[in-house]
């Protein structure tokens, strides 16, 4: 379906009344008397014919002191075809105001330099057979060293043969306008995030000839509502001042170069305008400012269709670049685009400034349909890059920001680097692939920003009006494999709706997401919507989408593995989620997590699911701990006949509330339940039940397969635990062993203990019994007497000291006596001098015996 804009109606009856109240007038071309030959101005009506001039070989020099063409006149400047150069300069106070033609012969290029000022009304136009050149410059610079000066017509040299290498800027250059009416657009109403443009087919302002330069370099350089056109040439726009911009010629007319001028100027594209350079082979466009403007549905287009297209799109600014705004009533965003529909290799499209911002549904994306080769989006940033808002008209209308081929072209790499990025209200950054009768190759998305990424989902009541997410995406919807996500910053933050994702919806895989944060990872949900890091297959929820684009009622594509690496990870709220998904025949991804901590809160996920293939594999280290609280769910399962996946935690802590409900769950339906290999020291409030509770659970079962395995290695084991605390002061033998007793002195045994040691001689000395039968049995009672008689006889004998053995005799027994002697004792009336031959009856005894 297509549609042709509609010119904004105030501006069109502004210009049809002004054509037809406008009467002839000769046109205010006033040459001036500063050249060796002087120009000749000839006015026959409304054309005026210019003449004369310095010839100098291939150049032709005009000097003006006025130059303006009225509305409906024409200047024609009927040179010889020898001439390569028409060099012209005004050299009066005025400014030139151009609303007519300006015409030449052959294909020669047009140089018009007025310091003063250059402005093109909606009627203005170019006939000529090569490149046209406005500035505000003061002076053109040759090859030579010589100059061709409009502020010292007196003071220039000799007027030369070599060719033109520079303008020199003043400090206050005077400023380029050009007004229209709106360009007219034919484009594509598609679902898509990108289709390419129709051609700009209606007039332009301001044209050249096919293969040649169309350069606007000033001053303030604006375009309101006008159209510039360079079929398979180069246009330019330029915002300079004080230096020189360099010159040189090449095969598409002329290339610029800022690095020896101040670009201190700026440059707006409002009102609808246009700059177009399509073609079949190469063209390009180049604008550099201070900061650059492009809004109310401004374009910003390179189209090519033919073999082998080169292109090029370069935007610089040394302070902002900004495109803002949707126009609802020409269906277009303010948008820069690069676009090919044939083959061969493409050149990039390239955006710097220390801060871009793309917003208010703005786009800026390249597009294929073909087999061309490249085209990178590079966006180079020394402070932000923000991605924002959606047209205030049209809440469905995002701004995004991407690449995407829909033919069997590899399509190049989305490139941002900065030091901060934000992607907000709905916005989306993404490389899209696919078609489902060829294979191509999406793009990678590559982040580099050195602070921080920021993914924010748009308020609450945008979401009924188609705005879910915002995003950075990587997506393909047929045979061709999307391109990776990778992530470099410090700190990524992910909320209220937001998404880092990876996608298929067709038989192409997803593709990888890598996540280098060297600060932190957060994923914070609320309000119930889905705030995730995801790789998914998924079917799309439109079934005309569905249908138009030929995808499959069944998705055979594999999900992509997601790897993250960060000291700090935080997945909180419902909603909040990092996971891998297949909802078709084929293979969850892989969740690959290496972090410090990682908490997951009050609802928050880590999962890899299927709904009929085979479950992902989830491999988490955290060196510190892996927190699970109010909900948090650690799971792999997969549905149909699939095996749930295989889970693996290292972590040396591992902490849940019991009564919680935080899970870890490795489960299927028909297939195995997933194995769960928990490596860890310590796990706190999780249990390991054959099903799910409402308590904090572990599980791995199958609702009609074959359970799962949980293996927990090392749970809340000390490696300390085992070993006995040595006193730090060593024994001293001396103290623990006597080696003699003195008799009546020491009275002490040494006695050795188990192992060869001796007890502790201040300690009570230990039963060497290991079991004794302490029952009572059956006592005769003829016993009962004897036993009280005999403890009565014991009760009377008076306890005597025990002496050491001092010798020793076998009894009539043969038994071997150990007996106690004094050589001199002092005896008491009961010890009487032992000898080997007999045993004092009162002396006392130990006995040894034999059994």
């Amino acid at each position: 379906m297509s549609k042709t804009k509609s010119h904004f109606w105030p501006k069109f009856f502004v210009a049809l009344a002004s054509g037809l109240i406008a009467t002839p007038t000769s046109a205010q071309i006033t040459p001036d008397a500063t050249l060796p030959n002087n120009s000749v101005v000839l006015p026959n009506g409304n054309i005026i014919t210019i003449e004369g001039g310095t010839e100098a070989r291939t150049n032709l020099f005009h000097s003006f002191e006025e130059f303006s063409i009225p509305t409906g006149s024409e200047a024609f400047f009927n040179n010889a075809l020898t001439i390569n150069n028409i060099i012209t300069r005004v050299t009066g106070d005025s400014l030139s105001d151009i609303d007519g033609l300006i015409r030449a012969n052959g294909t020669a290029n047009l140089f018009l330099i007025n310091p003063n000022g250059i402005q093109f009304g909606p009627n203005a136009s170019l006939n000529i057979g090569g490149s046209f050149l406005g500035s505000t410059a003061e002076s053109l610079l040759f090859e030579d060293g010589s100059t061709f000066s409009a502020t010292q017509p007196n003071a220039s040299s000799l007027l030369t043969v070599s060719i033109p290498v520079g303008l020199q800027f003043g400090e206050n250059p005077g400023s380029i306008r050009a007004t229209g009416t709106g360009q007219a657009i034919i484009i594509n109403i598609d679902p898509l995030f990108a289709l390419p443009l129709s051609r700009l087919l209606a007039p332009a302002n301001l044209e050249t000839a096919p293969g040649s330069t169309l350069a606007l370099v000033g001053g303030n350089v604006t375009l309101d509502g006008s159209a510039l056109r360079a079929n398979e040439g180069r246009i330019e726009l330029g915002g300079a001042s004080d230096g020189v911009v360099g010159l040189q010629s090449d095969s598409l007319g002329w290339k610029f170069d800022y690095t020896e001028a101040s670009a201190s100027r700026d440059i707006r594209l409002e009102s609808e305008s246009a700059i177009d350079a399509s073609g079949v082979t190469g063209g390009g466009i180049q604008l550099v400012g201070r900061q650059i403007h492009i809004r109310d549905g401004s374009v910003v287009l390179v189209q090519l269709s033919g073999i082998a297209p080169d292109a090029e799109l370069i935007l610089t600014a040394t302070e902002l670049i900004d495109v803002d705004g949707y126009e609802p009533r020409s269906l277009l965003a303010s948008r820069i685009g690069l676009e090919t529909m044939g083959i061969g290799e493409v050149g990039d499209l390239t955006v710097t400034a220390p801060n871009i911002a793309v917003r208010g549904g703005g786009e800026l994306t390249i597009f294929h349909l073909g087999s061309a080769i490249g085209s990178n989006l590079n966006l180079n940033s020394t402070d932000s890059i923000s991605i924002s808002g959606r047209d205030s008209i049209d809440l469905s209308r995002a701004s995004r920001l991407g690449v995407a081929t829909i033919g069997a072209g590899q399509v190049g790499n989305s490139n941002i680097t900065t030091r901060r990025l934000r992607v907000d209200e709905g916005a989306l950054i993404g490389s899209f692939a696919g078609s489902p009768f060829v294979t191509g190759s999406g793009g990678d998305v590559i982040v580099n920003a050195t602070d921080s990424v920021d993914i924010v989902g748009p308020p609450l009541v945008d979401r009924s009006e188609g705005l879910d997410s915002s995003s950075i995406n990587s997506s393909t919807f047929g045979r061709s494999d999307a391109g990776r996500v990778i992530i470099n910053t410090a700190r990524l933050n992910i909320s209220n709706g937001g998404r880092l994702s990876t996608s298929t919806v067709s038989s192409g895989n997803a593709g990888e997401i890598l996540v280098n944060a060297s600060e932190s990872v957060s994923v914070s949900a609320r309000d119930g919507r889905t705030t995730a890091i995801t790789s998914a297959t998924e079917m799309s929820p439109i079934l005309d989408i569905q249908r138009a684009l030929g995808l499959p009622l069944i998705l055979s594509g594999n999900a992509g593995q997601i790897t993250i690496n960060t000291p700090n990870l935080r997945v909180i709220g419902s909603g909040g989620q990092i996971s891998v998904a297949n909802d078709g025949v084929g293979i969850a991804g892989n969740l690959e997590i290496d972090a410090g901590s990682i908490v997951l809160d009050d609802g928050g996920t880590l999962s890899a699911s299927t709904l009929s293939g085979e479950g992902g594999d989830l491999d988490f280290r955290a060196s510190e701990s892996l927190v699970l609280r109010r909900g948090g769910q650690i799971s792999a399962t997969a549905g149909g006949i699939g095996n749930g996946g295989s889970l693996s935690i290292d972590t040396p802590l591992l902490v849940a509330i019991p009564n919680e409900n935080s899970d870890i769950v490795a489960n299927a339906f028909e297939g195995t339940g997933g194995n769960i290999e928990i490596n860890t020291q310590g796990i706190f409030g999780l249990e390991n039940r054959p099903q799910l509770t409402p308590d904090s659970d572990i599980t791995a079962s199958s609702q009609f397969g074959v359970d799962g395995i949980v293996a927990i290695n090392n749970p809340i084991v000390d490696p300390a635990s085992g070993l006995v605390a040595l006193n730090a002061d060593p024994l001293n033998p001396n103290t623990q062993i006597q080696d003699s007793c003195a008799v009546a002195l020491e009275n002490r045994f040494a006695i050795t203990g188990n192992g060869g040691l001796p007890e502790d001689p201040t300690q009570y000395l230990q039963s060497r019994t290991v079991w004794r039968d302490t029952r009572l049995g059956e006592i005769q009672s003829d016993l009962i007497s004897n036993s009280t008689q005999t403890e009565s006889e014991a009760s009377s004998i008076p306890s005597m000291p025990l002496v050491e053995a001092t010798g020793w005799r076998t009894n009539s027994r043969g038994q071997v006596e150990l007996v106690a002697a004094s050589p001199n004792p002092t005896h008491s009336s009961w010890q009487p001098h032992p000898d080997c031959d007999r045993v004092p009856q009162d002396s006392a005894r130990i006995e040894s015996s034999r059994q």
